[in-house]
């Protein structure tokens, strides 16, 4: 199941207004997050981040914020499996091609440093479309594991943001297996693909 683009915003909103109101801290591993809290902060002490939103007032942690902010998948995390396996996130599909190696039998360092596909998720100038030119791309990216799931390709465009809800609306009409709830939420039927 995915939620539509309009849900995950307003959803992302309300989050952000927990947090401020201070009855709950919610943590959220969306990089939408951060372009979210970004445009409701009133005090610019936030800086805006998907996995955590302390208040600073030092510019070099602002700076520091965008160098860290987005998804974090290959770039300051990966995900490993019982087996030790490694992915470069949780959310990734569990294939041999997205298959970075394994801790028992790998160099994990030269997997990190020179893995093609690590090297590429770290580089945020190759996001493709609103991703790559959206002024938050720094501090939000989109999910890369949303674009691979959806396109088969991490740097195609986040179909999850509310700025790419044309691409969410182009693959609902592609996609012949699924069922759309009330509020715009899909089931979607992946074992075809």
């Amino acid at each position: 199941m995915d939620i539509s683009p309009k849900n995950r915003f307003e959803l992302l909103k309300s989050a952000y207004n927990e947090n401020m109101n201070g009855n709950m801290q919610v943590l959220s591993t969306a990089p939408q997050y951060a372009p979210v809290a970004e445009s409701l902060q009133t005090d610019s002490s936030v800086i805006p981040t998907h996995f955590y939103n302390p208040q600073y007032k030092n510019p070099q942690l602002m700076q520091l914020a965008e160098f860290v902010g987005g998804c974090g998948a290959g770039r300051f995390y990966m995900g490993i499996e019982p087996n030790r396996d490694l992915y470069p996130c949780v959310f990734f599909p569990r294939t041999e091609e997205l298959k970075l190696g394994n801790l028992m039998n790998d160099d994990f360092d030269q997997i990190w440093t020179e893995n093609n596909l690590l090297v590429d998720l770290k580089n945020k100038d190759l996001l493709q479309d609103n991703c790559g030119s959206c002024e938050s791309k720094n501090i939000c990216g989109g999910c890369r594991a949303r674009a691979y799931t959806y396109f088969n390709d991490v740097q195609a465009p986040d179909p999850g943001c509310i700025k790419n809800e044309g691409k969410w609306n182009e693959l609902k009409n592609k996609l012949p297996n699924f069922q759309e709830t009330h509020n715009g939420s899909l089931f979607i039927n992946l074992e075809g693909k």
